[in-house]
């Protein structure tokens, strides 16, 4: 699986990386900060910069190869469920690290699976997902952040690359390429 994390910037990074994604990418989720009710026009835009099927985020939808889950402007995080195959769920706790969904929460969830996960974390303000990519990369996940000269706002992957977080970081260009 691969999980991405994004913020300020973070639409045209998301439409650049996924822009290497198709039919055959593995299944994606993806947490994007932004306002409520963004989320389905954000999904159209990000679709047509890739050849994979991006959807808006929806509790118990099956995670399928060639398919892109979008989280972004919803009232709740988008999480895994416990349990020996990944499947998403919603969960209606308060914001963390500041925001809902958050970036943490879908990384932190991802923990159990963590050997079949690669996860990125991509220009933002903030921290959001960078104690959660740090925790992913101790359970075995392989992990990466945007780096300085291709972030809009270089904030979260500075912290995940400064908390030991990230393995690699890497040009936005290449990122769709290396996921």
């Amino acid at each position: 699986m691969v999980l991405i994390g994004s913020s300020t910037g973070g639409v045209d990074a998301l439409k650049t990386v996924l822009s290497k994604f198709g039919p055959d990418c593995p299944p994606t989720v993806i947490v994007q900060h932004t306002t409520r009710g963004f989320g389905d026009s954000l999904c159209r835009v990000l679709a047509r910069a890739s050849t994979a099927w991006v959807r808006p985020f929806e509790p118990g939808a099956p995670l399928r190869i060639g398919e892109v889950h979008v989280a972004a402007g919803l009232p709740y995080h988008a999480v895994f469920a416990t349990g020996n195959h990944p499947r998403l769920q919603a969960c209606y706790e308060p914001s963390m690290s500041g925001h809902l969904p958050s970036i943490d929460k879908l990384f932190l969830s991802g923990v159990p699976f963590a050997n079949h996960v690669v996860s990125c974390i991509l220009t933002g303000m903030g921290a959001d997902g960078a104690d959660g990519l740090l925790k992913l990369r101790e359970a075995g996940a392989r992990t990466l952040s945007q780096d300085r000269g291709t972030s809009v706002v270089y904030g979260m992957p500075a912290v995940a690359w400064s908390n030991g977080a990230s393995m690699k970081q890497v040009a936005l260009p290449a990122i769709g390429d290396c996921l």
